[in-house]
């Protein structure tokens, strides 16, 4: 797996999902329409496996981006494009 810092949005997102496990990732993938979960989906199947260590750091990324998050959220095509 490349660096975090190095990945883009659908490669965060796709290795976050692997760190939480299958039971938690497919119940987030449960509101993810099909062109987000097929493009997850191929991201996942890229990844062979994560340290601890790795799996710590985007764990501990994702929860410092909801602690920034705290206030209003906007979404919109251009957001969309951010996460993905």
């Amino acid at each position: 797996m490349k660096p975090i810092d190095q990945m883009n949005g659908a490669e965060k997102a796709a290795a976050l999902l692997v760190a939480l496990g299958p039971e938690v990732a497919s119940e987030i993938m449960k509101f993810l329409d099909e062109e987000s979960v097929n493009k997850l989906a191929a991201e996942i199947a890229k990844i062979d496996v994560l340290s601890p260590e790795e799996k710590e750091e985007l764990i501990g990324q994702f929860l410092l981006e909801l602690r920034k998050a705290r206030g209003v959220a906007f979404g919109g095509q251009n957001v969309a494009k951010e996460i993905l």
